[in-house]
């Protein structure tokens, strides 16, 4: 989550919970700040992503052109990696969603879901987060079943007797970055509680 960034070390440290504390939120939008409108858009969408996004449906999405998604680049924000375009920083990625207003993530999101569609899908539990993300019932409809699935789990998370989270594992480790496989080990957790 913080990419061994001794700033983001230490702050995350110090707050309470889990949450991007306040002090790396505008440390990153003050970096951001800087950016010409374009490559702000380009910011946005990528932290919509939270596996990164391909380059092309970036500057699709975004409006912002390649240069825009090359300056991302140069100031250290983002990297470009193989297939996307990725924050350097998990921590910057969450800082900067959390900036883009409500309305504008979700229309982000389902211009996410179009392209990714029109591309040729990619992964369900990709299209089923960006498919929630965007209100977008019937899509999720069409994607978590075959992200479960694939996955064959779900993820709860529950205190006492309270769920707090119920979701596929397509879902919760798209947004973790894991890669599930039938190889891939797993782990069952729990807290001690009230039990129903």
């Amino acid at each position: 989550v913080t990419g061994g960034n001794p700033f983001y070390v230490t702050e995350v440290l110090a707050a309470e919970g889990w949450t991007v504390p306040p002090t790396v939120t505008d440390a990153v939008l003050a970096r951001a700040s800087r950016l010409e409108p374009a490559a702000r858009a380009v910011l946005e969408v990528v932290s919509l992503a939270p596996g990164g996004l391909e380059p092309d449906l970036t500057v699709e999405i975004s409006g912002g052109g390649g240069d825009a998604l090359d300056r991302c680049v140069e100031l250290g924000m983002l990297v470009m990696g193989l297939e996307r375009v990725t924050f350097r920083h998990e921590l910057a990625r969450l800082a900067i969603e959390g900036s883009v207003p409500a309305s504008r993530r979700q229309r982000l999101h389902r211009r996410i879901l179009e392209q990714l569609e029109l591309a040729g899908g990619g992964e369900p539990a990709r299209l089923a987060h960006h498919a929630d993300a965007a209100a977008d019932a019937a899509a999720v409809l069409r994607y978590a079943p075959l992200a479960a699935r694939e996955l064959s789990g779900t993820l709860l998370v529950a205190r006492g007797n309270r769920i707090l989270v119920e979701r596929s594992f397509g879902f919760a480790n798209y947004e973790l970055g894991v890669r599930f496989t039938p190889a891939t080990p797993t782990n069952v957790a729990g807290s001690s509680g009230a039990t129903p």
